[in-house]
């Protein structure tokens, strides 16, 4: 950062010699009087001219330092984004209304996990779905169907339905990639109905538990990754994406009184995220390891008791009887330190590494009991199973105003002579909008529609994923709507 002095120069060096020369002679016991300014004043007056100094330039025409790094740091940020981008998605997923009608739509975001077309989102996007809706940057859009989706770990797996052939860019996915406190990431998604939105910051914290509705449950998992990247209503499912562009975790919460970010938003680890994944497409179902204790975090008098050199491990509150721990020798007051020989710094970190071993799997726990270290060797029970959320059924449409969208009426026009087909009840969610009531429809895929019959027969002859292209008036401006007929 560049410094600017304040006064002009020979002022400076005037006051500068006066204190030197008045410090010089009152040390060798002179009284420094009127003589003394005389003096000083010639001194002053014979010390060498000082360069003239630049004039300052105007704060906003001052250069950094360092634009290298500055640029370095938006190139790394650029790249980054356009690494991901094209196989970001935005997620539409309908949900069941009253009666069998189609109801609201929740509106999140997702990422492209494998050519396929395997897309990760959240579960809360996506429960109660009837139909999803998934659309690219670059304005293609997809169907979607529900593979498999966990509650417990918030995560869900959809299926493109592509054509014979077809493939979609899939994303980096950095399960392996090492994420610390202090690096830079990117928040990818369409926040607030803003498309294709990325938000840049740092991880702010690892291993946040925030209690999303997880209370009584055995199997629910949070270890979040805490970023202050800004992440809003619709970020969630996104991906949060490190600087080489490689998923590192699917943003899922934010912490706010007002549904608002206010600084803090939460990622679930690329790590669980993965493994969650893997089960869902082979199984359906999250198969969950059990080693049968209940934990909690070292505290500094475990720590001072038990001869430890760190506050960090597991220590194990109680023992399930029958279930591996107790099998294996586990004790109430055992502090776990490590799996197969990787630290565990606290209890939360002992059920996310369980979460990556598979029941029936053999696993190496470096315990300490009071001053003395030993190995214990487990075998995995598993939690049962979670059975599968019953799907709810698709929404069949079974008159014109549920294939498109939207019903009609014919109205008298303003002259008296002849009638405007005119919208009238709209579908909830429907994507002609409710402002469309009251507006004439002109034509439907290009054929004029006259009348009630036109209309319906037009509507009865769509399938579902068909496109509808209309022409719409409100007597002085023209509006074009394009979509997809409901199935």
């Amino acid at each position: 950062m560049r410094t600017y002095a304040r006064g002009a120069g020979g002022v400076l060096s005037r006051i500068t010699l006066t204190i030197a020369l008045g410090g010089l002679l009152s040390a060798c016991g002179f009284d420094a009087g009127s003589d003394v300014g005389a003096t000083v004043q010639t001194v002053a007056l014979a010390s060498p001219t000082l360069r003239p100094r630049p004039a300052a330039l105007p704060l906003q025409e001052r250069v950094s330092d360092s634009p290298g790094l500055a640029r370095e740091l938006s190139g790394a940020f650029r790249d980054a984004a356009n690494e991901v981008l094209p196989a970001v998605v935005r997620v539409e997923a309908q949900q069941a209304g009253r009666g069998g009608r189609a109801g609201g739509i929740a509106r999140g975001s997702g990422f492209v996990l494998d050519e396929a077309g395997h897309v990760i989102t959240n579960n809360h996007v996506v429960a109660r779905a009837t139909r999803v809706l998934v659309r690219f940057v670059n304005g293609r859009s997809y169907e979607a169907e529900v593979v498999g989706s966990d509650q417990d770990t918030d995560v869900a797996v959809l299926e493109l339905k592509l054509a014979a052939g077809e493939q979609v860019p899939a994303a980096r996915i950095g399960a392996d990639a090492p994420v610390e406190v202090g690096d830079w990431v990117l928040a990818l998604g369409s926040p607030l109905d803003l498309d294709f939105t990325v938000t840049a910051g740092i991880v702010s914290a690892k291993g946040r538990q925030l209690s999303i509705g997880t209370e009584g449950r055995q199997t629910a998992l949070e270890s979040y990754i805490q970023t202050d990247a800004a992440i809003n209503p619709g970020n969630s499912g996104g991906p949060l994406v490190d600087l080489d562009g490689r998923v590192v975790g699917v943003n899922t919460a934010i912490q706010s009184p007002n549904r608002r970010f206010i600084g803090y938003g939460f990622a679930i680890p690329m790590a669980i995220v993965s493994r969650v994944a893997d089960d869902l497409l082979e199984y359906g179902v999250v198969h969950r390891p059990r080693l049968g204790v209940s934990v909690r975090d070292v505290l500094d008098p475990d720590a001072e008791a038990y001869g430890l050199d760190r506050i960090e491990g597991a220590w194990i509150e109680s023992v399930q009887e029958g279930l591996p721990a107790a099998r294996s020798g586990l004790r109430h007051g055992d502090v776990v330190l490590a799996i197969d020989g990787a630290e565990v710094a606290n209890a939360n970190e002992l059920t996310t590494q369980l979460l990556q071993r598979q029941p029936g799997q053999r696993i190496r726990l470096s315990v300490r009991r009071f001053q003395e270290d030993r190995e214990v060797i487990v075998r995995l029970d598993e939690f049962e199973p979670r059975k599968r959320a019953r799907t709810p059924p698709t929404l069949v449409a079974e008159t014109p105003t549920d294939r498109v969208g939207f019903s009609v009426e014919a109205v008298r026009s303003g002259t008296g002579s002849g009638t405007r087909l005119v919208i009238e009840d709209i579908a909830d969610g429907g994507p002609v909008g409710e402002r469309a009531r009251g507006w004439e429809v002109v034509s439907i895929n290009g054929v004029e529609i006259g009348t009630v019959r036109d209309f319906r027969r037009l509507a009865s002859r769509l399938e579902g994923g068909d496109l509808v292209s209309l022409i719409l008036t409100d007597g002085e401006d023209e509006r074009i709507v394009n979509y997809r007929a409901r199935p």
